[in-house]
């Protein structure tokens, strides 16, 4: 009896050891929950939005100046059939410029054109002007060699010209000059002559009027000068 009454003893003593031991357990826990929530109220406070808040009513203000801005610019006041007429003669005026910048163009190539075409035509003409001045050239030549001869054999004065065409003003001295370039040794012999001709003169007219009355050759005596060395 005594023992079964030590063994609920000590039963009873354990359990409520261990029931005190799981109470201050619950305690320590309920402490520390306690000493946490501080922190935790602190961490789950709502974030501080102002700077993006500030932010983004900068933004908004901006966006409302660029929408006066639009707002007020003429075009807006327009209705849709005056922006039509608008886009129509922004078209008209662009097609109407680039019209005037073709026909400058086009005048302009038009300009060089006949800018060229009269510079070829130019030297064309300065060419064929060239070409008829040795054609005439060549022919009056021609002509020269075939009609001097005519003219100095039959035209009045004809001599003159051929006294010329060898380079003498002198027709005795063009002859001599012709005599001379046909033979060298003629012409010698015909200076020769003249030169003892000259120098017998008196003696030869006095035996050619003796002759003449005699009525035949007479023989006159000549005075030959010894040749200068």
């Amino acid at each position: 009896m005594d023992e079964r009454l030590d063994k609920i003893d000590e039963e009873e003593g354990d359990s409520a050891a261990t029931a005190f031991e799981n109470l201050r357990a619950e305690v320590a826990a309920l402490r520390g929950s306690i000493d946490a929530f501080p922190a935790a109220v602190q961490d789950t406070r709502p974030p501080d939005y102002a700077p993006t808040l500030g932010a983004i009513v900068k933004a908004i203000q901006g966006v409302e100046k660029r929408l006066a801005v639009i707002e007020g610019h003429p075009a807006m006041r327009l209705t849709p059939e005056q922006h039509g007429r608008a886009i129509e003669r922004a078209g008209a005026a662009t097609l109407r410029e680039a019209m005037e910048t073709f026909r400058n163009e086009a005048a302009a190539i038009g300009l060089e054109r006949r800018q060229l075409g009269q510079i070829v035509g130019a030297a064309l003409e300065r060419e064929a002007r060239r070409r008829w001045r040795l054609w005439f050239a060549g022919a009056g030549v021609v002509l020269g060699f075939v009609l001097f001869p005519l003219m100095a054999a039959f035209a009045p004065g004809g001599s003159h010209l051929a006294a010329l065409a060898v380079g003498e003003f002198d027709r005795w001295q063009a002859g001599g000059v012709l005599m001379h370039a046909g033979s060298p040794e003629g012409w010698r012999e015909f200076v020769s002559g003249a030169v003892l001709a000259r120098a017998n003169i008196n003696v030869i007219m006095g035996c050619r009027e003796a002759a003449a009355k005699a009525g035949k050759e007479q023989k006159c005596a000549i005075t030959v000068q010894s040749p200068t060395p």
